[in-house]
């Protein structure tokens, strides 16, 4: 800090009076010391431009560190947004997955289903071919039924033909007597019931073929329905398989992903936590420089405050000592 500058005036008083018996005209003593606050003055005002150098360069350090930490609040603002999309994005992984749990278990509960009605399938259509075989033999037997009493009514026919051809045309050289005669009309009228019977029982026997085919029929229609609903429920069974397959890897590589969307998550926040900390460690640096810069340019106020009062003071001195120079040359 600057002295005060100390004037003696009644020094200055005697010099001139010691010189003017010399050479009025000439009062070296009283320049010489007229001069010391005027050299002054050049010290003073160096002095408070080096401080306000001094000041403008703590400014300027001040405004870089203020703009570097900005720059990392910037930075660790686009940091937290990153983090933050981050771990919104995993949230919506987690939602998907889950949705994706849920088709897993829609496909399952899908493909037991399924699985259930192909065995009621194949049971069905299993039955049915026994059905069919069952029905296709009893065709069979009743075919040959109906044959054999085709067979046994044109033999019957053809017996009845000849026994009325005999009796009718009168052959009494084969027939002995009316006893013959009589034997011989039975016998027509057994071979006519027999007839009639065996007629009846072609008859039923075609109705049953006939039935049989109709429920043959059926039972193939039946059967070839069960076949393509079989058919279309194991093609669906295997989609839903397929379909299983893909829910299950992609579930498998959405855990993963979850799994490392965790982790970066996890850094993410450890590298936060960090940023944060670090921030912080900066800030309250910030805080005691801006403290420790605003002291001392409080200080550099008063300072320069002193500074203009020496000044004020060397000037009204400067002014006093003109005065008495200019009284005492006079």
């Amino acid at each position: 800090m600057a002295q005060r500058p100390s004037v003696s005036i009644p020094n200055l008083r005697s010099s001139p009076s010691k010189s003017s018996r010399g050479n009025p005209n000439s009062p070296d003593s009283s320049d010489s010391k007229v001069s010391k606050p005027f050299d002054r003055k050049p010290s003073i005002k160096s002095s408070s431009f080096s401080a306000t150098e001094k000041r403008a360069v703590r400014v300027s350090e001040m405004q870089q560190q203020l703009n570097q930490l900005q720059e990392e609040l910037k930075k660790m603002k686009e940091e937290r947004s990153r983090v933050v999309k981050e771990l919104t994005e995993a949230k919506k992984m987690v939602s998907s997955q889950n949705n994706t749990k849920e088709d897993l278990k829609l496909y399952k509960d899908r493909i037991e289903f399924l699985e259930l009605e192909v065995q009621k399938a194949k049971e069905s259509e299993r039955k049915m071919l026994e059905s069919m075989i069952s029905q296709t033999k009893l065709l069979e037997q009743t075919k040959i039924s109906l044959e054999e009493a085709k067979l046994e009514i044109r033999s019957l026919k053809e017996t009845m033909n000849r026994a009325e051809s005999l009796v009718n045309g009168g052959s009494h050289v084969e027939m002995n007597g009316s006893s013959d005669l009589i034997r011989a009309k039975e016998e027509i009228m057994v071979l006519r019931n027999e007839l009639k019977l065996a007629m009846g029982a072609e008859e039923k026997s075609k109705k049953a073929m006939d039935d049989l085919a109709i429920a043959l029929k059926e039972v193939t229609t039946e059967a070839n329905q069960v076949k393509e609903r079989l058919l279309i429920a194991e093609s669906e069974l295997d989609n839903v398989r397929v379909e299983a397959q893909r829910s299950k890897n992609q579930l498998r590589s959405m855990e993963e992903n979850y799994q490392a969307a965790l982790e970066e998550s996890e850094r993410l926040k450890f590298d936060l936590d960090e940023a944060i900390t670090a921030w912080n460690a900066k800030e309250d640096g910030f805080i005691d420089c801006m403290k420790v810069s605003e002291g001392e340019m409080s200080k550099a106020r008063l300072e320069n405050d002193k500074l203009i009062d020496s000044q004020r003071i060397v000037r009204e001195e400067n002014a006093k000592l003109r005065d008495i120079l200019e009284a005492s040359s006079e």
